[in-house]
């Protein structure tokens, strides 16, 4: 009689706990669900409530997106080539500054240029978080970390139509802009002195 190996279904899983994940990948995510979502709604309640017509938010929008398929084939890129912790620290840096523009001129050919680069550098906090977290999380946990991943993201993208009309609401002008602001620049001071080490 043939003898059955039962131990194969009796292999005890393991898993990871959400607070083994990388704190950098779980707000790389969140931060770009929030800002993919936020945007598109804010841009044009922005373009809108400031004078600008339909067809001017249009470009606007147009430009947004040209530039997350546009830049972000270039970040790619570099991320292949230097530190992706290092990286997203100055791509929260630069959107910050990025995201104050729109504050100091409001010039409808500046503000196309400045939704291009915004849009190629957004992204950038989905596919460089992603990358960091493939190199920090062991393999044998990727499935587990993907899904965390994934669940920040969707968790900013619930967040960020709420924030972003109540935000338009507090002040057409500038609200939406000093927040994405302040929220770039803290990612970028939180995650320059403070890295999470990871041991399981």
């Amino acid at each position: 009689m043939m003898d059955i190996d039962l131990s194969a279904g009796n292999k005890k899983i393991e898993k990871m706990p959400l607070n083994k994940m990388p704190t950098l990948s779980l707000f790389s995510a969140f931060v770009y669900g929030l800002f993919e979502s936020s945007i598109m709604v804010a841009l044009p309640l922005y373009g809108l409530r400031n004078n600008f017509s339909e067809m001017e938010v249009l470009y606007f929008l147009t430009s947004f997106v040209l530039g997350g398929i546009i830049l972000l084939y270039f970040i790619g890129h570099l991320a292949d080539k230097v530190m992706k912790y290092k990286l997203l620290l100055i791509i929260s840096f630069l959107l910050g500054l990025l995201f104050i523009l729109p504050i100091a001129a409001m010039n409808f050919f500046f503000l196309v240029i400045i939704f291009f680069f915004i849009g190629g550098i957004v992204p950038s906090f989905y596919t460089v978080g992603l990358n960091y977290t493939v190199e920090e999380v062991e393999k044998k946990f990727m499935a587990q970390a993907n899904g965390y991943f994934t669940m920040m993201y969707g968790a900013g993208t619930i967040a960020g139509p709420i924030l972003g009309t109540t935000l338009m609401d507090l002040n057409k002008e500038n609200g939406y802009w000093i927040f994405a602001a302040g929220l770039c620049f803290c990612f970028f001071f939180l995650f320059k002195y403070y890295k999470k080490k990871i041991s399981y």
